[in-house]
Protein backbone atom coordinates (compact mmCIF):
# COMPACT_ATOMS: atom_id res chain seq x y z
CA UNK A 1 0.00 0.00 0.00
CA UNK A 2 1.29 3.45 -0.89
CA UNK A 3 0.34 6.66 0.90
CA UNK A 4 0.96 10.13 -0.46
CA UNK A 5 1.15 13.06 1.93
CA UNK A 6 2.96 16.37 2.26
CA UNK A 7 5.13 16.66 5.33
CA UNK A 8 5.07 14.62 8.50
CA UNK A 9 1.96 12.57 9.28
CA UNK A 10 1.89 11.42 12.92
CA UNK A 11 -1.16 9.24 12.21
CA UNK A 12 0.91 7.16 9.80
CA UNK A 13 3.69 6.81 12.37
CA UNK A 14 1.00 5.34 14.64
CA UNK A 15 0.04 2.96 11.84
CA UNK A 16 3.62 1.79 11.55
CA UNK A 17 3.73 1.11 15.29
CA UNK A 18 0.43 -0.76 15.25
CA UNK A 19 1.32 -2.83 12.18
CA UNK A 20 4.73 -3.72 13.54
CA UNK A 21 2.99 -5.56 16.40
CA UNK A 22 1.66 -7.88 13.68
CA UNK A 23 -1.64 -8.76 15.22
CA UNK A 24 -3.28 -11.29 12.94
CA UNK A 25 -7.04 -11.54 12.82
CA UNK A 26 -8.22 -14.84 11.46
CA UNK A 27 -10.29 -14.50 8.31
CA UNK A 28 -9.13 -10.92 7.59
CA UNK A 29 -6.61 -10.31 4.84
CA UNK A 30 -3.51 -8.29 5.75
CA UNK A 31 -4.46 -5.67 3.14
CA UNK A 32 -7.89 -5.12 4.68
CA UNK A 33 -6.39 -4.93 8.17
CA UNK A 34 -3.80 -2.41 6.98
CA UNK A 35 -6.47 -0.26 5.35
CA UNK A 36 -8.56 -0.40 8.52
CA UNK A 37 -5.60 0.65 10.70
CA UNK A 38 -4.76 3.57 8.36
CA UNK A 39 -8.34 4.85 8.22
CA UNK A 40 -8.81 4.37 11.98
CA UNK A 41 -5.63 6.32 12.77
CA UNK A 42 -6.55 9.16 10.42
CA UNK A 43 -10.06 9.42 11.84
CA UNK A 44 -8.66 9.59 15.37
CA UNK A 45 -6.86 12.80 14.37
CA UNK A 46 -10.24 14.48 13.74
CA UNK A 47 -11.44 14.25 17.34
CA UNK A 48 -9.46 17.21 18.78
CA UNK A 49 -10.73 19.45 15.98
CA UNK A 50 -14.30 18.25 16.44
CA UNK A 51 -13.99 18.83 20.18
CA UNK A 52 -12.96 22.46 19.57
CA UNK A 53 -15.96 22.90 17.24
CA UNK A 54 -18.24 21.45 19.90
CA UNK A 55 -16.81 23.79 22.55
CA UNK A 56 -17.28 26.80 20.29
CA UNK A 57 -20.86 25.80 19.47
CA UNK A 58 -21.58 25.54 23.21
CA UNK A 59 -20.11 29.03 23.73
CA UNK A 60 -22.25 30.47 20.93
CA UNK A 61 -25.38 28.82 22.30
CA UNK A 62 -24.67 30.26 25.74
CA UNK A 63 -24.16 33.74 24.25
CA UNK A 64 -27.38 33.52 22.24
CA UNK A 65 -29.42 32.31 25.20
CA UNK A 66 -27.92 34.95 27.51
CA UNK A 67 -28.84 37.76 25.09
CA UNK A 68 -32.46 36.64 24.49
CA UNK A 69 -35.08 38.44 26.55
CA UNK A 70 -37.13 36.04 28.62
CA UNK A 71 -40.88 35.92 28.16
CA UNK A 72 -42.93 36.25 31.28
CA UNK A 73 -45.44 33.49 31.90
CA UNK A 74 -48.23 36.08 32.25
CA UNK A 75 -47.96 37.06 28.58
CA UNK A 76 -48.64 33.54 27.34
CA UNK A 77 -52.19 32.90 26.25
CA UNK A 78 -53.94 29.58 26.74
Amino acid sequence: MITVHHGDCPALADVHTRVSRRRVIEGVSPQVLLLYVIVDSLIDTFFPVLSRFDDRIDELEDEILASRPRRSSASCST
